[in-house]
């Protein structure tokens, strides 16, 4: 709900007055917006001892991510600009799982948006930031690589991962999707951007947010999550959407992405 307020005697101009700014109704009105979940204390479950069970989705549409599993879930901690992180541990495999359906196959259309932090603490293979069940699995993957990369593949594996280096131990806004018109990839993360193109056509609805999979005993890293936005479209391609989620999350995290 918006309120305005009036102000005697005071103008839009003048510049001893504090900006305050609403991203909400605008990022929701977003075509194809699917999902919207943050730390923040009213759009999450934590129990006694900090560890989270449900971010609830805040675009409306029930998309949550969830973990019933105690030594599963990950945990409420710190902050950053003052508003909490959720932390999957690299001790265990501390993940959630989507409650939507996440478009995948060679028809669909998709995006995904995170602001995460990933230390680069991998002994071998990868580490899930979001993918189908696991990273190793190839469908719809987001993840670290142990060179400290963000990799991409599309719903099959298609072609190989999109890789962009150097991204570990940092705040990133990393922008994954699959344009179908275009059978293209896109990766955005840390201001640069990889594109290729392959064959796409497996269809899984299953997705992962965390470190740890599914089926996995151990994390491979340890990683921080501020906000996660999923959309049934592209949005790379629109100037505007990008503009104002960047917008979004640098005023509220007071970073540059």
């Amino acid at each position: 709900m918006s309120r305005f307020i009036t102000l005697t005697g005071a103008e839009f101009t003048d510049e001893t007055l504090p900006v305050v700014r609403s991203y909400t109704e605008s990022i929701k009105a977003i075509p194809g917006f699917m999902s919207w979940c943050n730390a923040d204390s009213a759009s999450i479950l934590v129990n006694g001892a900090g560890k989270v069970s449900r971010l609830k989705d805040k675009s409306g549409r029930g998309n949550d991510f969830v973990q019933a599993s105690e030594s599963n879930k990950p945990s409420l901690v710190g902050s950053l600009n003052g508003f909490p992180l959720i932390r999957f541990e690299r001790a265990t495999s501390q993940y959630m799982d989507f409650s939507g359906v996440y478009p995948t196959g060679a028809t669909s259309k998709s995006a995904k948006v995170i602001l995460v932090n990933v230390n680069d603490n991998i002994d071998s293979g990868v580490a899930n930031i979001l993918s189908h069940n696991s990273p190793q699995s190839g469908r719809h993957a987001l993840y670290m690589n142990s060179g400290g990369g963000i990799a991409l593949e599309g719903p099959d594996g298609g072609s190989s991962a999109l890789v962009i280096t150097n991204q570990s131990d940092q705040w990133i806004l990393i922008i994954g999707e699959y344009d179908s018109d275009a059978g293209k990839l896109t990766l955005t993360a840390g201001g640069q951007t990889a594109t290729s193109s392959g064959a796409f056509s497996v269809t899984n609805s299953g997705l992962a947010l965390g470190s740890g999979s599914p089926g996995s005993a151990t994390s491979t890293a340890t990683m921080d999550v501020a906000e996660i936005l999923l959309f049934e479209d592209t949005v790379t391609d629109k100037p505007e959407t990008i503009q104002l989620i960047r917008d979004y999350i640098e005023n509220k995290y007071g970073i540059s992405v």
